[in-house]
Parts: C-alpha cells; structure tokens; sequence
C-alpha cells in the first residue's frame, strides 16, 4: 500500500529562533509549472516522462520515491477507480483516473514540502489539511454528495491562503492556538495583504475570485447545487465537480510555487 507519511528530514537553520527567518527565494522551472496542467491520458501511458510524475518527482526526488509504480498501485486501488468498471464512457474514465492524479500529487508533494519544511509546512497545518480536503471532495462526490463535495472545495482555497498568510505573519500552529482570536480573516482580507506580499500574481487572483464565487453557490445550498436533486445523479454534475476539482488543485500548487518562488 502507497503510504504518505509527513517527516521531517532536515530542520532549516533558519527556523531555529524567533522571528523566523524566511527561507531563500527558489526559482521554479517554467517546466514544472507547465506540468502541473495534467493532460488527461490513459492509464498505461504513464512513465517517466508522464506531466504529473514530473511534477511529483521535482517535489520529492530526495525522498527517493518510485513515483511511477506509486502512482499505478495508488489508482488501481482507490475506491474511486470503481466507478471505471461499471461504464463504457471512456471520457469519464479517463477524467477519474486525472482527478485521481491530482489527489496522489497534493500528498506527494506534501511529503517532500514536509521534509524540510519548505513553505513552513511542518510548522502548520493548513497545506495537509488543502490535501485532506480534497480527498473529502473526491470521496464526497463518489459517493453523490454533489453540494458538499464543491462546499469541500472552496476550504482548499481558503486553507492554502491561509497558510501564506500565517507563514508569512511568522505564525506557527502554536502560535494561532495560543491567539486571543482563532478566527481566521476574511479572504478578501488575506488577498490584499498577499498581493502586499507579491504573492499573488493578478492572473492567480482572479482565478481565485471566479472559483471562490461558483463555490459559494454550493456553500450558500443555491437550488442547483442540491445533492437531493435528481442533478446531482447526472454525469453532468461530475463533470461540473470535475473541472472545479482541477481547478482548484492546479490553484491550491500555484500557490504554493509562489510560495516557494518568494521565499517562506
């Protein structure tokens, strides 16, 4: 069984004392960046050169992972596969075996962000919860939670930006467990001052606007989000779920390689 276990290997110098300091800005490749749009392929055509084993493995190589037999045992094996038995659509499967991809990277790369705890990921826990809540959304939808599997995705949004700005105010899990107010700022709050961070590039935030406000029609129960409806049934509503899925997980990766590309 594929494990992703969270370890940290190697404690930066710079965490060591208070205030923190960052870690040294890290160029990503344009390479990198351009994989994370994983194309949807058939499931014997991954390999080595495949986007999302290049993604995983720039993330992880030091952890010395075999990503491409990972990867083949992880999907084969999720519950969600099962759906691909039952149907001869092949556009579905091929689109359930992406989302599967999308879900091995999120706790792949964690592992190796963890490692060393890059982005501050082993001082909070909000990337682990992004990837957690993804899986949520998956298992929701697999099982016809239509509402709620979207509801999920718009806490990915709001848990990866909140770890920036908790990261980059120099907080750590003990620190926001010990604040007078637990609660965390409004998203618009977060933006402006991770835009003030050269976080967020104009692209980025409005991508993150036009996701937020169709997620809020889940969140707010809008009538054609409701999983009791017969909509929620229909392959239309997973390919709704589907595209914001990707979306959302391409986002919730962004964020972080300008995390890392800024220095955390």
């Amino acid at each position: 069984m594929v494990r992703f276990d969270l370890r940290l290997y190697n404690y930066p110098a710079e965490r060591l004392f208070k205030p923190r300091q960052r870690l040294a800005p890290r160029t990503v490749p344009d390479y990198i960046k351009e994989a994370l749009l994983f194309k949807e392929s058939e499931f014997e055509e991954i390999n080595e050169e495949t986007d999302v084993i290049v993604f995983v493995d720039y993330f992880s190589w030091e952890l010395g992972f075999d990503n491409v037999s990972d990867i083949k045992e992880y999907i084969p094996s999720h519950e969600f596969f099962n759906l691909t038995k039952d149907t001869d659509n092949k556009e579905g499967i091929v689109k359930v075996m992406t989302s599967l991809k999308y879900l091995f990277a999120s706790k792949r790369i964690l592992q190796g962000l963890v490692s060393d705890d890059t982005v501050f990921s082993f001082h909070l826990p909000y990337l682990a919860e992004a990837s957690y809540d993804l899986e949520c959304s998956l298992d929701l939808i697999y099982r016809a939670y239509f509402k709620q599997s979207l509801q999920i995705l718009r806490n990915v949004l709001e848990v990866t930006l909140t770890h920036a700005y908790y990261a980059l105010n120099d907080m750590d899990y003990h620190d926001v467990l010990e604040s007078d107010d637990h609660r965390i700022p409004p998203v618009k709050e977060i933006i402006r001052f991770l835009r003030k961070e050269n976080l967020l590039t104009p692209e980025m935030e409005r991508k993150i606007f036009d996701l937020y406000k169709t997620l809020s029609g889940a969140v707010h129960s809008e009538v054609g989000k409701l999983s009791s409806g017969q909509y929620s049934m229909t392959y239309n509503a997973f390919l709704e779920w589907y595209r914001d899925f990707v979306n959302v997980t391409q986002m919730h990766f962004k964020i972080i390689i300008r995390m890392i590309e800024i220095g955390i």
